[in-house]
C-alpha cells in the first residue's frame, strides 16, 4: 500500500501541470493528504482538510463528476483502492475569466474601431455584454439569443457575413472558448452612410439667392457684395464664421448666382462624416472595392457634381489623410474611384465652410497649410449676429414669417420692449438660437403679440452685463438653465436627435451632453 501511496504522490506534479488544475489526494474518508497547485507546487494549507467529494466517490467505488453552478469549475473524484484522486479545472476557469474580463474592458474599443455594437455571448448564443461606439464602457446585455451566435459556439468556427438586424450591415462572430464568444458589427458607421447619403440627397440644388440673405447692416452689406463677386469668379471660396451665420446660404446664393446655377448643388458636412467613410463618399468606389461595396461601384461626390458646386461644410474635420487626397484631386482637377487606378476629370467648383480658426488649427497640425491656401483663394468671413444688432428686426420678422406658416399661428408684431431683449442679448447660436427662441415664444404666446416676458430668460441673462449690477443668484441660475434648456433642446433637433453630432456643434463631449439632458430630466431624447 506504501509502494502504491508513493507512487501517487509522485505523479500529482505531472497530473497538476497536464490537467492545469489543482490536484488532492484524500483517504477514503475524504481527508486531504497532499495538495498541489497547477504548477506541480505543494499547497499546505489544503492538507488535513475534509472533501465530502471525495468521501462520497470512495462510498460509490465509482468515478464521479461534477459541475459548481456558480463558478463553472468541473471536478473529479477518482477512486483508486484506499484512496481517492481528486481534481479540477479551477485554473483554466480562472484563466477563463481573466480573459473574458479583459475581452469585456477592451469591448467600447472594438465597438468603436469597427463603427458598431460589440457584444460578448455564452454558449448557447446568449447577448451577456455590449458596447457600442458612443458609450465609453461596456453594460450587461439583454440576454437575448442571437441564432447566428449559437451556431458559432455549435461549430467552433468563426462566421462573417451580413448583419440580421441592420441592413447593409456586416457581423463577426468568433468563438473563443467552449463558454463564450464575441463579436461585432458595423451598424453605426453603416446609419452614419445612410443619413450622410440622404443628407447629400436632399440638397442637390440650392434654393437660396441673395434675397434669403437680410439685413441692413454695413457688415452684411459688405460681406454680400464679396460674396457677389465671389459668385463670378470660378476659384475656390472659403466661408467662415460661427455656427449659426449662415454659411451654407451665402454658399447657396454664390451658387444660383454663378454660372454653374444650372449644376448640382451638392453639400457634405464633413464633421458628420465618419472617417472610414470619407473618402469612399467623396471619391467613389469600384464594384468589389471593398466588404460591402455596392454592385456596380458608386460615384463619388466630385463626379455627382459634376458642372456645379461642392460644399465641402466643416472642412475642418476632415481627416488628416484625406486632406492630403483632396489636395492632390483639387491640384491635378482628377479623381480615381477607390479600387480603380483610371483617373476621372472632374469639373466642379469647391466652397468650404468652417467655424474654425484655420490658422490655430494649422499651428496645431490639425489642417494641412497647402490646402488651406488651395481653399482660401476667396476669403470671406460672415459677422456674428451679435455684431449687427440692427438687423435682428428684420431678421426676426423674417422668421416669424416662415414660423406662422409652418405652424398655423398667426403672430401680428414684437413688442418694443420685447425687441429691446432680442437686441440687448449676445446670441452665442446666432441666427440658429434666434430663430429656436422665438419658435419657443410663438409657442407660448397666448395672443398675437410678442411680449417682454416671452424672453425673460434672455434679458435677465443680459441684464448683468448691460447694468454692471449684480443679479440675484438663483434667478440668474434659473434664468442661465433655462436658455441652456432652449439652445441643447434646438441643437438636437437640428441633428434629427444624434447626441454626438449635436455635442460636437455645441463644443461638448457626448457624456457632458448626456449628464445635461439627465439634470434637465430629458434624457430621453431620441438619440441615433
Amino acid at each position: 500500500m506504501s509502494t502504491l501511496l508513493d507512487n501517487l504522490v509522485a505523479a500529482l506534479p505531472l497530473i497538476a501541470r497536464l490537467g492545469g488544475g489543482g490536484v488532492v489526494l484524500t483517504d477514503r474518508r475524504g481527508l486531504c493528504l497532499v495538495a498541489m497547485d497547477r504548477q506541480g507546487q505543494a499547497v499546505d494549507e489544503v492538507e488535513t482538510q475534509v472533501l465530502e467529494f471525495c468521501r462520497r466517490t470512495a462510498e460509490s467505488g465509482e468515478t464521479q463528476g461534477q459541475t459548481d453552478p456558480v463558478s463553472g469549475v468541473e471536478q473529479v473524484a477518482v477512486p483508486i483502492e484506499s484512496y481517492v484522486l481528486y481534481m479540477s479545472n479551477v485554473s483554466k476557469v480562472e484563466r477563463r475569466n481573466e480573459f473574458f474580463n479583459v475581452l469585456k474592458e477592451t469591448l467600447p474599443l472594438i465597438a468603436r474601431v469597427a463603427g458598431g455594437e460589440a457584444v460578448l455571448f455564452d454558449r448557447e448564443g446568449r447577448r451577456i455584454m455590449t458596447a457600442d461606439p458612443a458609450l465609453g464602457r461596456a453594460r450587461v446585455g439583454p440576454g437575448t439569443i442571437s441564432e447566428p451566435c449559437r451556431e458559432v459556439m455549435r461549430t467552433g468556427k468563426p462566421n462573417i457575413g451580413s448583419s440580421r438586424s441592420i441592413p447593409g450591415a456586416m457581423a463577426v462572430r468568433i468563438p473563443i472558448n467552449p463558454s463564450f464568444g464575441f463579436g461585432f458589427n458595423n451598424a453605426t458607421a453603416v446609419r452614419q452612410k445612410e443619413r450622410l447619403l440622404d443628407q447629400v440627397k436632399s440638397t442637390r440644388t440650392g434654393k437660396y439667392s441673395w434675397e434669403d440673405i437680410v439685413g441692413r447692416s454695413p457688415q452684411i452689406l459688405q460681406v454680400v457684395e464679396i460674396a457677389k463677386k465671389a459668385a463670378q469668379s470660378q476659384s475656390s471660396v472659403m466661408l467662415v464664421g460661427e455656427s449659426g451665420t449662415g454659411k451654407e446660404l451665402f454658399a447657396q446664393a454664390i451658387h444660383n448666382a454663378s454660372s454653374r446655377s444650372h449644376g448640382p448643388f451638392i453639400a457634405i458636412n464633413c464633421s458628420a462624416m465618419p472617417e472610414s467613410l470619407v473618402e469612399s463618399t467623396l471619391f467613389g468606389y469600384e464594384e468589389g472595392a471593398f466588404t460591402g461595396a455596392q454592385k456596380g461601384g458608386r460615384a463619388g461626390l466630385f463626379e455627382q457634381a459634376r458642372g456645379g458646386t461642392l460644399l465641402l461644410d466643416e472642412v475642418s474635420e476632415m481627416p488628416l489623410d484625406t486632406q492630403a487626397k483632396l489636395l492632390r484631386v483639387l491640384q491635378e482637377r482628377e479623381v480615381s474611384r477607390i479600387g480603380s487606378a483610371k483617373p476621372i476629370p472632374i469639373d466642379v467648383r469647391i466652397i468650404a465652410t468652417s467655424n474654425r480658426d484655420l490658422p490655430q488649427h494649422i499651428k496645431a497640425g490639425r489642417f494641412r497649410p497647402d490646402l488651406f491656401y488651395r481653399l482660401n483663394v476667396i476669403d470671406i468671413r460672415l459677422p456674428p449676429l451679435r455684431e449687427r444688432k440692427e438687423d435682428i428686426p428684420e431678421i426676426s420678422q423674417r422668421i416669424l414669417d416662415r414660423l406662422i406658416r409652418q405652424n398655423g399661428r398667426f403672430i401680428s408684431a414684437i413688442e418694443p420692449s420685447a425687441m429691446e431683449r432680442l437686441q440687448s442679448y449676445e446670441w452665442p447660436g446666432n441666427c440658429r438660437e434666434l430663430h429656436n427662441v422665438l419658435e419657443r415664444a410663438v409657442n407660448l404666446a397666448s395672443d398675437d403679440v410678442l411680449l417682454a416676458h416671452h424672453f425673460s430668460g434672455l434679458s435677465a441673462a443680459t441684464a448683468a452685463h448691460e447694468f454692471g449690477t449684480p443679479m440675484d443668484p438663483p434667478l440668474l441660475a434659473g434664468h442661465l438653465a433655462e436658455t441652456e434648456h432652449s439652445v441643447i433642446l434646438a441643437a438636437l433637433k437640428r441633428h434629427g436627435g444624434c447626441r454626438v453630432d449635436a455635442a460636437r456643434e455645441l463644443g461638448i463631449s457626448t457624456t457632458t451632453l448626456w449628464r445635461r439632458l439627465k439634470r434637465m430630466r430629458i434624457d430621453d431624447q431620441p438619440t441615433i
